[in-house]
């Protein structure tokens, strides 16, 4: 009897966690919007049923961090000298003119400014339902 013990004891210790009462993690530990996860550099300027629009401001050759962007109009505030920054990539040079436009589609990268100016942006998402 002594032997079943010393058997079963620990199969039991290897089992607790899964009769141990789990801790409720609320739904933000899984968000993965820009604004949420690098607030320093994007925020939030309109968010309602159509559009959600947010600014991104970077200092001169600072760093965002590396974060999952929805498809988007992207639109430069200032001029830009920067690089892109793919988790599993190589980096990529862009410019562009105080000005200019374009259709971004979901990526995730971060941004590097490597101008001696600060570099800002308008991103807006459309709303079709769900993000992205």
């Amino acid at each position: 009897m002594t032997r079943l013990l010393w058997l079963a004891f620990p199969a039991l210790l290897l089992c607790q966690d899964r009769f141990a009462a789990r801790p409720a993690f609320g739904p933000e530990i899984f968000n993965t919007d820009p604004a949420h996860l690098d607030a320093a550099h994007y925020s939030v300027i309109l968010d309602n049923e159509h559009v959600r629009v947010l600014r991104f401001r970077l200092g001169p050759h600072e760093k965002s961090m590396i974060v999952d962007v929805p498809a988007h109009l992207l639109v430069a505030v200032t001029d830009q000298n920067i690089r892109l920054l793919y988790p599993h990539g190589k980096p990529q040079e862009r410019q562009r003119k105080a000005g200019d436009s374009v259709w971004m589609e979901r990526d995730a990268h971060g941004v590097e400014n490597v101008s001696d100016k600060p570099v800002e942006w308008v991103l807006v998402e459309t709303r079709n339902g769900k993000r992205g």
